[in-house]
């Protein structure tokens, strides 16, 4: 029997049917479940109940579902990705898609956007659609559909100009074998 009050001599509890309270030292649940929910804790072995890491000093591998990586470029880097916004970096990007018909029947099947790479003005009449060519302290310009659909290049280091891009579809060859714009 043990003594009322503060009991240091009790070596083990056994043939309780009321869950020990957290005051008590216990957690007030009767299954592993609820002490898991009740110490917002995850299970042992394959965890699906996890829904947010936090505090985490070394960064997850590939295998454990991260990167390795502490920042976005490392983390692209990685997976093989690549990496757009302020500090982007690539080397030896290649896009491919090997599922693209012949240019004059892309727009009759349903790979119009399917491209590897696809640059939209975002629905915005006004904006044009282009590309920049930068050749960092030497040249850069830039090459697209400006905003009367014509193909063009232009800009920065060529100054406000827009020069258009003549081509078989916008041009006409004379008997003396001049192009012609149309």
């Amino acid at each position: 029997m043990t003594a009322k009050g503060d009991n240091s001599d009790i070596t083990s509890l056994s043939g309780l049917t009321t869950p020990l309270s957290v005051e008590q030292g216990g957690t007030g649940a009767n299954t592993a479940a609820d002490v898991r929910a009740r110490l917002e804790a995850a299970r042992n072995g394959r965890n699906v109940d996890i829904t947010e890491l936090a505090g985490l000093v070394q960064p997850l591998s590939v295998a454990q579902g991260g990167t390795g990586s502490k920042n976005g470029l490392s983390a692209c880097r990685a997976l093989g990705a690549l990496a757009l916004g302020v500090a982007s970096e690539s080397y030896s990007t290649i896009l491919q898609n090997g599922a693209m018909p012949a240019i004059q029947y892309i727009s009759d099947t349903s790979n119009r956007e399917r491209g590897p790479l696809t640059l939209m003005n975002a629905s915005n009449r006004s904006a044009s659609c282009v590309i920049t060519f930068h050749r960092v302290g030497d040249f850069a310009c830039y090459f697209g559909l400006d905003t009367d659909n014509q193909l063009k290049i232009g800009g920065w280091s060529m100054g406000k100009v827009a020069h258009r891009i003549y081509h078989e579809g916008n041009t006409t060859r004379s008997a003396d074998g001049t192009l012609k714009a149309i």
